[in-house]
């Protein structure tokens, strides 16, 4: 995500700067305005008015609606994996998380955990 926003700061920034420069005037500016446009917030304080910034500005848009879903879905995964697993390192090939209710490793098949009987 900071790649993407400073990436397309610079882009904007190039594309506006000689043409917007009341808007535009430092990479900073630049930079605001990725962050704003990439969250699709757009405050509307700062718009490009040259064909590439426009083209640009879709191009942060399109970033924005496609990335961040992705990296939440991806951080949201992770959360639920780590809910459903537990450390305990398998003696035969040294896997370390496992189902909770896992009776053997699933790489090599070893006996990992023994149950106990509540009876």
């Amino acid at each position: 995500m900071v790649a993407i926003v400073f990436v397309s700061a610079g882009l904007i920034f190039y594309a506006e700067h000689e043409i917007n420069p009341e808007k535009f005037s430092t990479f900073f500016d630049a930079i605001y305005f990725s962050v704003v446009t990439l969250t699709t917030v757009g405050f509307g304080d700062i718009t490009p008015v040259s064909p590439y910034g426009r083209i640009i500005t879709v191009l942060i848009i399109t970033s924005g609606i496609v990335f961040i879903p992705w990296q939440v879905r991806n951080l949201i995964a992770h959360f639920i994996i780590s809910i459903n697993k537990i450390s305990l390192t398998c003696k035969g090939c040294g896997l370390e998380h496992h189902d909770k209710d896992a009776a053997h490793c699933k790489r090599c098949g070893s006996k990992i955990y023994q149950k106990q009987d509540t009876t």
